[in-house]
């Protein structure tokens, strides 16, 4: 026995669902198409955003555009990055700005005087005259001021990082070589020394520098005859006593600013840079410094480093 039925009641679903099959992936495509769009823009919108923002502050110069940070993904951290490194070379840039504006105010006056005593030099009987020797010596002492005031600034700019290489330093031998030329460059001049052994990293000659600045400064207030105090402790604090006046409760958070210099220090030599050093390096190796009044009268200054525990060898 034999049954048959017609292709065509067997084709004509077989185009139906052909055309379903056909619409369904269409539509599934298009609707994938829309929402990868939706997706990769939600995505790439921090993206987007950010690079406007780092083409404005390309353009513009603005170190301070603010850059947002949403969310915890890695998009976000690398806004964060990008905000915090905006903000170190603002402050930086900041830095500089001032520390130029400062230095050509500090070498105004000592270049006017330098100007106008070669102008006197240089009219009427020239060296002839008989205030020529107290020109030239004023010319000299100013010339000493501008070389002492460009070091200053050029050490300055260099103790701004370290690119030096660093050791094991003990801070108590270091502090007691400084005090041992203090005592041999100023005749007279009486240093206590309190050391205990204390070991540092970092750069051993801009350490023994800021040490150098810290004793030299207090030398400057020491009365003829004085003594000074010099102490290392096992938590790595170097401070350095004096004899002087003091430092005002008023000057007290201002010392180790760049260019400050109390109303007392405005007569005396000087760049007004010897302390920002100290605060430079000491900072730059990631430690503090501090001034204080002593009870017992004399300004307190100190310095303190990260310590690497007791000494080695």
């Amino acid at each position: 026995m034999r049954a048959a039925i017609p292709v065509s009641a067997i084709q004509a679903p077989l185009d139906r669902l052909k055309l379903l099959l056909f619409a369904i992936t269409l539509g599934g495509s298009l609707l994938a198409a829309v929402v990868a769009r939706l997706v990769a823009g939600r995505v790439l919108r921090p993206v987007r955003e950010l690079t406007e923002t780092v083409e404005h502050i390309t353009a513009t110069q603005d170190l301070a555009a603010p850059i947002e940070t949403r969310g915890s993904d890695e998009i976000a951290r690398l806004a964060r990055a990008f905000a915090s490194m905006t903000s170190a070379l603002d402050a930086s840039v900041g830095t500089q700005r001032r520390l130029v504006a400062d230095a050509s105010h500090e070498l105004r006056t000592p270049l006017t005087s330098l100007t106008t005593n070669l102008e006197l030099l240089g009219e009427g009987k020239g060296v002839a005259d008989p205030q020529a020797p107290e020109l030239v010596t004023a010319a000299r002492e100013q010339t000493r001021e501008l070389t002492v005031l460009v070091n200053d600034v050029i050490d300055l700019a260099r103790y701004g990082s370290i690119d030096t290489p660093t050791e094991d330093t003990r801070l108590d031998l270091l502090a007691l070589r400084v005090a041992e030329r203090a005592e041999q460059r100023v005749p007279g001049l009486r240093i206590h020394t309190d050391l205990v052994p204390c070991l540092v990293h970092g750069d051993p000659d801009a350490l023994e520098r800021a040490a150098g600045n810290l004793v030299d400064n207090a030398v400057k207030w020491s009365p003829p005859g004085g003594r000074l105090r010099v102490r290392v402790d096992s938590d790595g604090t170097l401070s350095v006593t004096d004899e002087g006046p003091g430092v005002p409760a008023a000057d007290l958070p201002y010392i180790f600013d760049r260019f400050y210099r109390s109303p007392q220090a405005r007569s005396l030599p000087g760049s007004g840079l010897g302390l920002a050093i100290v605060r430079q390096i000491v900072e730059t190796h990631g430690g503090t410094v501090a001034a204080e009044r002593p009870a017992e009268g004399g300004a307190c200054l100190r310095m303190t480093l990260p310590v690497l525990g007791g000494p080695r060898g």
